[in-house]
């Protein structure tokens, strides 16, 4: 009986040996991929370090910050200057009401004057002054007080005029717009004959004098003060009413005129 040579003998492996290193090939043992990732650990790409946004933020941070704070200030200087144009609005505001009323006033309020004078006389030597004094407002002047002087002396006098007496005139009523009223003084005692030719030159002027006192529709206390003469360095000018009575015209002294 002839036999293979030994050389070309195969041994057969048990089964159960087999299946064994075959599962050790595809299967590694778990302590020696325990070792290679202890050795090497594996990382991921997105592993890597990321840098620090600590710096970042507070950079940030700080400049928000200062933003606000240039905001606030730009707010606070605009709320200054529109408060101080809101009052400088307010004051132009009432500064325009004050011209406005005063206008009104001006307009509307009473404006009694001298209309007219002259100096008559009734008897001789007894010169009358006549004063007309008119409304020239456009309301009524209330509580009227009236008086009235007469004086003959050279030109200029050198003397002072009499101020008003502590009592003056009343009138009756007011005074309505457009109305008249008359002042009247009479010369007492009458004037020397001798004095009469000369009435009306520098040597012997005629003053008359006096003053009209009222209040006007806003209740605001007026006068009127006059000064007038018949004579001065000018020549007197006279005329003759339909009767026949003489009329001696009246001019304004250069002082004692005023009113408000």
């Amino acid at each position: 009986m002839l036999h293979p040579p030994l050389h070309q003998q195969k041994v057969s492996a048990p089964a159960g040996h087999d299946a064994k290193a075959q599962n050790e090939q595809k299967n590694p043992p778990n302590t020696v991929i325990n070792n290679v990732e202890q050795d090497h650990p594996l990382q991921s790409p997105t592993a890597e370090k990321q840098p620090s946004k600590g710096s970042g933020d507070t950079e940030t941070g700080f400049f928000i910050q200062l933003g606000l704070l240039a905001a606030t200030f730009a707010i606070a200087v605009y709320s200054a200057i529109q408060a101080n144009a809101s009052k400088v609005s307010a004051g132009a505001f009432k500064s325009q009401i004050a011209l406005m009323s005063d206008t009104a006033q001006r307009e509307l309020r009473a404006y009694v004057n001298v209309a007219s004078a002259c100096i008559k006389f009734v008897k001789p030597g007894v010169p009358e002054g006549q004063v007309h004094y008119r409304n020239y407002g456009k309301t009524p002047a209330y509580n009227l007080e009236t008086w009235i002087g007469m004086a003959v002396d050279e030109y200029p006098r050198q003397k002072p005029f009499p101020p008003a007496p502590p009592e003056s005139v009343g009138a009756d009523g007011p005074l309505p717009p457009g109305r008249q009223s008359i002042q009247v003084v009479i010369r007492d005692p009458p004037l020397p004959d001798c004095v009469l030719p000369h009435i009306g030159t520098r040597l012997c002027t005629v003053y008359i004098y006096g003053e009209i006192r009222y209040t006007d529709a806003f209740g605001i206390k007026r006068f009127t003060k006059y000064r007038l003469m018949h004579g001065g360095l000018e020549p007197p000018r006279c005329k003759k009413e339909p009767d026949g009575t003489e009329m001696w015209l009246l001019k304004p002294c250069s002082e004692g005129n005023e009113c408000d």
